[in-house]
């Protein structure tokens, strides 16, 4: 299934529904081929297919606050 592609990031065989994570630093098992190929993280090709399940967005980082804005608070 076809998914749209999120803005903040760039297409890659590490966010690919067909790509499947070896052992090996680096290293994809590409299942859209003929036969398994050994592609790298960063290898995209135009069977890319994004995986929802696969794309773990950064936090957002929290406001500093110090006590004298958490005493406005109260």
């Amino acid at each position: 299934m076809k998914h749209n592609t999120p803005q903040d990031i760039e297409k890659c065989c590490a966010f690919c529904e067909y790509a499947k994570k070896l052992e090996i630093a680096d290293q994809l098992l590409c299942a859209r081929t003929k036969d398994l190929k050994k592609v790298s993280e960063d290898y995209v090709c135009k069977k890319f297919s994004f995986d929802i399940l696969s794309y773990k967005p950064k936090p957002s980082k929290l406001p500093k606050f110090s006590i004298e804005s958490a005493e406005d608070f109260i």
